[in-house]
């Protein structure tokens, strides 16, 4: 889901590792949020619905961008 919101790039792991926390916390700053980086039931909340946003209507979403040039990691469920 964060790739798909423009929150993560790079190549999905399926761990939740350092650069899947700083997609968390991208994630977080741009809606409101407290930039924790961990996915609480409130972060999972906003994720969930701009998701389906996206998944509704393509063209509102980023393309999958995602910031940063990391490495390629991720956490399965949020980062991919």
């Amino acid at each position: 889901m964060l790739k798909s919101l423009g929150s993560y790039s790079g190549q999905i792991n399926g761990y939740y590792d350092d650069v899947t926390v700083s997609g968390v916390k991208h994630f977080q700053k741009k809606h409101g949020l407290p930039a924790t980086g961990s996915v609480d039931k409130r972060t999972m909340q906003r994720m969930v619905y701009a998701y389906d946003r996206v998944v509704s209507n393509p063209h509102r979403g980023s393309g999958g961008k995602g910031i940063g040039g990391g490495a390629g990691q991720g956490g399965k469920g949020i980062g991919g």
